[in-house]
């Protein structure tokens, strides 16, 4: 049986309003009767603010997006204070690709709305885009200030500060999303990154296997186990896992650079020839990001011109 949508014969009965007869029709994915609704309470009340608000809402459903900011601007011509109108505009500013003039309206809406926990989650990434770090944190403390239930925000922010170097801030707002969401596996992915750049691996070693085991399609895990296990000298382990790794993304270049890695511990220059060549071809700039690789490529030049 179908759920009982309100009507607007019912706004006699009770004390629904208009509106959410048609923010019902929307929950229950009738976009096109909230549609009818909504343009007819503008027809009948063309001054109406919020009338043209949740018109300019259906309308970004649907993708109208023309539609949706001429709707949303006229919200705001009738009432500049309504917040939802400035963030509304700023999704779509944001979308096509106006940055700036997003950030200007999300913090428009947090100005009318000062404790907007998503109005502040908007702004901290709109902030992240354009990498400022510190207006990022800022924004996302306060979405999580007046919202305690967001291990989205507090992921987000241990990211950052992670990226920072700052990794006792991230490990307490990682921990704090695990909290909240313990079945996150890329929080856990987080938290093993963390502890590996406190050189705990161990602590590491169980994060990254918690994250593919809750989520076995993130090769990162399989592949962060290994250099873990690699730190720790369990070679076999390292192995296993690398291997795991590539059975999920055979075309990992950072996966074939830690078997090239690990096969110079075990003192396997071919296998190490082998993996680095693997991992130049699919990223020939991956001694860019690990420079030490032509440390491993120098030994192995200098074993073959030197080969007793």
């Amino acid at each position: 049986m179908n759920e009982y949508i309100p009507t607007l014969k019912d706004l006699g009965t009770g004390n629904l309003s208009r509106l959410q007869v048609v923010q019902a029709y929307v929950q229950k994915g009738n976009v096109e009767q909230a549609l009818t609704e909504c343009l007819d309470i503008i027809e009948h009340d063309p001054q109406h603010p919020m009338g043209h608000l949740v018109l300019g809402w259906i309308y970004l459903i649907q993708g109208q997006l023309s539609e949706a900011t001429t709707a949303c601007e006229k919200s705001l011509q009738l009432d500049p204070s309504m917040a939802k109108g400035y963030l509304i505009l700023s999704h779509l500013k944001s979308e096509a690709g106006d940055i700036p003039s997003a950030i200007h309206l999300c913090e428009l809406s947090v100005e009318y709305a000062p404790e907007d926990s998503f109005g502040y989650l908007m702004l901290g990434d709109l902030y992240a885009s354009t990498d400022d770090a510190e207006k990022a944190i800022k924004a996302y403390r306060l979405a999580v200030k007046y919202n305690t239930q967001l291990p989205l925000v507090h992921f987000k922010l241990a990211s950052i500060l992670a990226e920072q170097g700052k990794e006792s801030e991230a490990l307490s707002e990682v921990q704090q999303a695990l909290l909240l969401n313990p079945g996150a596996a890329r929080a856990h992915q987080l938290l093993g990154d963390i502890y590996f750049a406190k050189k705990e691996y161990a602590d590491a070693v169980r994060e990254f296997q918690r994250s593919v085991q809750l989520n076995p399609q993130l090769y990162e895990g399989f592949h962060k186990v290994g250099m873990a296990f690699l730190e720790l000298d369990e070679y076999a382990l390292a192995l296993t896992n690398f291997r795991q790794a590539l059975l999920v993304n055979p075309k990992s270049a950072e996966t074939h650079y830690g078997l090239a890695r690990l096969y110079s511990k075990m003192g396997q220059p071919e296998q190490v020839s082998t993996e680095i060549d693997e991992a130049l071809a699919i990223n020939p700039r991956l001694s860019v990001l690990h420079p030490e690789l032509d440390d491993l490529v120098a030994g192995l030049n200098h074993l073959h011109s030197n080969p007793d």
